[in-house]
């Protein structure tokens, strides 16, 4: 049985649930003095359908690090992980972009700047909804900031909230960025320092993660992979997004 709120109301999908809302307010907020009407209405299409392909692909990851790991005695899960629907909602964004967004041309470039701050808050209500359902936790522990879950005979680090804490910090800081500079390397930020935060977040983790490789978990991979993906990101937003006294090209 889930943590409820209210005895009803499931407390992990209700802060999905308000983080999505809180990314999207964040962003419509912020674009609705940068593109026309037409325009935002076009993006908000891509980003609910992107929204969509990210959950599924975040169950999908799930399910195949359960499979990786039990083999045959691997069954369906509704667990989630949130870098699986990450680089989900990127593909299927980039994939409707292609194919309908530049047939509306679609301009992203603001899109681009704002993203990765509302992805952060949003992310960052999420690791709350972690710690309320119980998952994600830490390391058992003896020190002060250990926390203890009716499920565990022990006490433990609260890693969700330690990621909660990071995430909202790290939101504030690109939504100030996007708003008050046009900052347009905040992806280069997010994918740095992410992938720092997580992967070193990953050694105080207790939980179950998908098994190890090289005694590194797959969140850890995937946030080496993140770091390595910075350079990359910096020379594409260098080369596609111009700033505002230069002529604007996207993608």
């Amino acid at each position: 049985m889930h943590p409820t709120i209210f005895g009803f109301i499931d407390s992990y999908i209700l802060l999905v649930c308000l983080g999505i809302i809180a990314s999207f307010l964040v962003t419509y907020f912020y674009l609705k003095n940068k593109v026309n009407k037409n325009q935002l209405i076009d993006i908000y299409i891509l980003l609910t359908f992107s929204i969509i392909g990210g959950i599924i692909f975040a169950i999908l990851f799930e399910n195949l690090y359960e499979l990786i790991d039990k083999g045959s005695l691997y069954c369906w899960t509704w667990g989630m992980t949130f870098i699986g629907g990450l680089i989900g909602g990127v593909l299927v964004f980039i994939i409707l972009y292609l194919i309908y967004g530049n047939k509306r041309g679609i301009d992203i470039k603001y899109l681009l700047i704002i993203a990765p701050g509302s992805v952060s808050l949003g992310h960052a209500f999420g690791r709350i909804g972690c710690f309320l359902h119980g998952c994600c936790y830490g390391k058992e522990t003896t020190s002060w900031l250990g926390v203890k879950f009716p499920f565990l005979d022990y006490i433990v680090l609260p890693t969700q909230l330690f990621e909660a804490i990071f995430l909202f910090i790290l939101a504030i800081t690109l939504i100030y960025l996007a708003v008050k500079l046009n900052f347009k390397y905040n992806a280069c930020i997010y994918l740095l320092g992410y992938g720092l935060f997580r992967f070193i977040n990953e050694f105080f983790r207790g939980d179950y993660r998908g098994g190890t490789l090289l005694g590194l978990s797959p969140s850890q991979w995937w946030s080496l992979i993140f770091i390595l993906l910075t350079p990359l990101a910096f020379y594409l937003i260098s080369k596609y997004i111009k700033d505002n006294n230069e002529q604007e090209s996207v993608l």
